[in-house]
């Protein structure tokens, strides 16, 4: 987790990363709630060995603005209380092993899920 304060753009920027695991959006987006904080964008990101990299835009929901240090430290605290409760049973106990590849290659047949662009 770390947090990235833009005050001359009126928010913060929150980097997430974590194992994936079923409802870990909605514990995510329920935490930022329950600390008082708004989400304004969110870019998620899922990789093939299962880490989630996940950036979301927030602002403070009383106030308007960055989110203050309170804030910031409750909402980790729920986040990590709401992972932790189902912890063992969705976490992997490693991740899987997985080959890296390229989808995308330049004059060469691609593979059909993959959008050269």
């Amino acid at each position: 987790m770390a947090w990235f304060q833009e005050p001359d753009r009126g928010f913060t920027r929150a980097k997430i990363c974590t194992w994936d695991r079923a409802g870990l959006f909605s514990i995510m987006t329920g935490s930022f709630a329950a600390a008082g904080i708004t989400i304004l964008s969110g870019q998620i990101f899922t990789r093939h060995d299962n880490i989630v990299l996940d950036t979301f835009s927030v602002m403070d929901a009383s106030q308007g603005g960055p989110v203050g240090r309170t804030e910031r430290e409750r909402f980790e605290e729920i986040l990590v209380r709401a992972l932790t409760i189902g912890s063992a049973i969705s976490r992997p106990s490693s991740p899987p092993e997985v080959q890296p590849r390229a989808l995308c290659r330049p004059g060469r047949r691609n593979h059909p899920d993959a959008h050269c662009l």
